[in-house]
Order: C-alpha cells, then structure tokens, then sequence
C-alpha cells in the first residue's frame, strides 16, 4: 500500500464534513518524491517534503459508509464508475477542507521495485516502459515543497483538485477546441452533399465531434440521422 490519506487533524475534518451532509469529499493528489529510502522507524511524513501534483490520484477513497460507492478501475477520476458516483442518490462532494492522496511510488528504489511487481501480477502494465526508458522516477529535485511548518498541505502552490471534471473532462476539454469541433460538424455537413459516397466519414466525423461535445443535440440527431439512412 503506498498511498495515504492526509489531513493535519482528519478525525475533526471528517467531522466537518459530515455536519455538511457531504458524502464524498473531495482529495487531492501528489506525487510524494524522495532519493533517500524509507525508514520503517520514523514518521514517513516527516521522511520527504517534496511532492508534484499528481491529478490522477484524486481518488474519491473517502465516502460515507451508508452511500452507495462505486470505483472504475484502480479509483481513479475517470471512466463509467466516476461517472456513476456522480449521479448517485445521496451523492454531495466538497473540499472545503481539503483532504490529500500522498503517493508513495517515487521514493529510493521503490518505482522500480513496484513496477516490476506490477508487470508480474497484471495490473500496471504501464510500468513496462521502465525497460524501454519511456517511464522514469521523478527525483526530488523536481518537486516543490508539500508541507508548512506545522505539516499542513501548501495547497495553493499546486494545480487545484480536479473535482467533478475528473480527467476525462479535463482531457476532452483541452484536446480541441471550440472551432475545432465545429469544423468536424460542418464539414461532416458538407460531405452530406455526396450522398452516400463519403457515408463512413461523414458518421466517423460526427463520432469524433460528439467525443468532445457529449451534449450537442444538433451533432447527435444528425449522427442519428446518418446511422438510420440506408446506404
């Protein structure tokens, strides 16, 4: 297990949130860096200091234990069971008191020695790119400092939480933009003039424009239109 759960005093945090009536509060996470190795003797909070935002561990892996949970895989802000969480009965999210995810991954020789794991056991296939020099540990002198002097989260020196957008949200929202997507409309349009000489493209531009605009109602009912007309 290498990632915790952190908050200064998360007892009274958990508290404060749960006066609010809020069921999955939000977290934060980073990438905790470190050269040295761990010490299984000392407080591993007080062993590094130095972090790197990391969007992918906001994990919702706090929740009330009466809501009704649901994870896509590996708990990550992403895919049908984000989705899912979101439009679940009961479900209010906050980070009013802001909670983080430390990840342990990027410290001494643990990265190399958990991705080998990984690669063995299934899950982390990713980590193959060790071998190739694709994939790489962050060394400490990449990061910034995490805590203050009373061990508190320096949040407001990193990227803030992704929240309810997740990474999918985020991703589709910078791949393209605005004029981009409706180029793909119009020229999916256009190409409607050529009868069903260009039927595949015209559905597999519509496809794309939709991907990045899941509620353009003019792009779904003319890709409904499309899929229904006989070659």
């Amino acid at each position: 297990m290498d990632e915790i759960l952190y908050h200064p005093n998360l007892i009274s945090a958990i508290e404060e949130y749960d006066k609010l009536g809020v069921t999955v509060p939000c977290v934060t996470g980073f990438n905790v860096l470190g050269d040295k190795e761990l010490n299984p003797d000392l407080d591993i909070i007080k062993q590094y200091s130095k972090a790197i935002r990391a969007k992918p561990f906001d994990k919702r892996i706090l929740f009330r234990c009466d809501f009704d949970m649901t994870y896509s895989f590996g708990c990550h802000p992403k895919g049908h069971g984000f989705e899912h969480i979101k439009q679940t009965y009961l479900y209010k999210s906050s980070d009013e008191f802001p909670l983080a995810l430390l990840h342990y991954k990027h410290i001494g020789e643990r990265f190399y020695e958990a991705g080998e794991k990984n690669t063995q056991l299934g899950p982390g296939s990713h980590y193959l790119n060790i071998q190739s020099g694709a994939l790489k540990k962050i060394t400490e002198d990449q990061g910034i400092q995490l805590f203050d002097e009373n061990y508190n989260i320096r949040f407001k020196s990193f990227p803030r939480c992704t929240k309810d957008k997740g990474l999918h949200a985020e991703q589709a929202k910078s791949a393209l933009a605005k004029t981009e997507v409706d180029f793909l409309r119009d020229l999916a349009v256009k190409l409607e003039r050529e009868k069903a000489k260009y039927k595949d493209e015209r559905i597999k531009l519509l496809e794309l424009a939709l991907r990045f605009r899941p509620d353009g109602e003019f792009i779904k009912n003319r890709l409904k239109k499309y899929l229904k007309r006989p070659s």
